[in-house]
């Protein structure tokens, strides 16, 4: 998922939260996650968010 351009993420999916979660509120989830690890584990979630980056 291309988190550094929430904008620019449009997908439809099945109106099911849990199948097909709306990219904008994902992304909101993904960082409220990251502003409250500390800081060595965020940096951890941010790498880990990357590498998911690459294959979206």
């Amino acid at each position: 998922m291309p988190r550094r351009r929430p904008g620019q993420v449009r997908a439809d999916g099945c109106g099911v939260w849990e199948c097909c979660t709306p990219a904008d509120e994902l992304l909101e989830l993904f960082a409220i996650v990251e502003h409250n690890l500390p800081r060595r584990d965020a940096r951890r979630f941010r790498a880990r968010l990357e590498k998911l980056d690459e294959l979206w």
